[in-house]
């Protein structure tokens, strides 16, 4: 195709979901990390080379037996809590870096000797388990991410976002504070930076941020 030379009406989708084929023989239950295998098919997460992580799947698929393609799952981009590897298991210092497939629901901090493909990024870590972010980098924004650093980190003992808000620790100007981060699903605890006063916890739904309680 040339150059335009006058608007153009491209068609758009959300992109949060997407509907993949799903691998010959195989069964992916709902809740599953899917990964894309070099064929192109969905495949339930595992530890391999080859795979790219595409989100959790939405739906229970069975498509064995089944020919590649024959059936097709809905899979949803965005940030999940999984297991952590009891062997090799994410820690607070792999937040904001990548963390790897051990199987349909479990992470791990290390490739395993280049034995396993990349998971997503680590947002948090909780004691029952790693909240990642799965899917293309154009859908899950890696700048919001970094700016949500601090406060992700709260379970981990840092407990603050820091910010340009001056004195303003109402709910409107911690929201306004916040608003520039559009990664939907995370939970951020926001206290000023030298401890004193209120904290307040948010969660971002619906492109939205909205404040869930008081600490």
């Amino acid at each position: 195709m040339a150059p335009l030379t006058k608007d153009r009406n491209t068609p758009a989708k959300e992109g949060r979901q997407q509907v993949y084929p799903v691998a010959a023989n195989t069964t992916i239950f709902a809740g599953a990390l899917v990964a894309i295998d070099a064929a192109g098919n969905a495949v339930p997460g595992s530890a391999a080379t080859t795979l790219k992580a595409a989100g959790r799947a939405e739906e229970n698929v069975v498509n064995n037996p089944g020919a590649a393609g024959a059936k097709f799952v809905l899979v949803r981009r965005g940030v999940f809590k999984f297991a952590n590897d009891g062997v090799d298991p994410v820690a607070a210092a792999n937040i904001l870096t990548n963390c790897y497939i051990v199987d349909d629901q479990t992470v791990a901090a290390t490739s395993g000797n280049n034995t396993r493909s990349v998971a997503g990024t680590v947002l948090e870590v909780e004691a029952d388990g790693v909240w990642v972010a799965v899917g293309s980098p154009g859908l899950v924004d890696l700048a919001a991410v970094v700016g949500l650093a601090a406060a992700l980190a709260a379970k981990q003992g840092v407990n603050y976002v820091s910010g340009d808000y001056g004195a303003d620790w109402s709910d409107a100007g911690l929201a306004a504070a916040l608003e520039p981060y559009e990664v939907n699903g995370v939970e951020v605890t926001a206290w000023n930076t030298n401890g004193a006063g209120a904290g307040r916890k948010y969660t971002r739904a619906n492109n939205a941020w909205k404040l869930v309680a008081l600490t």
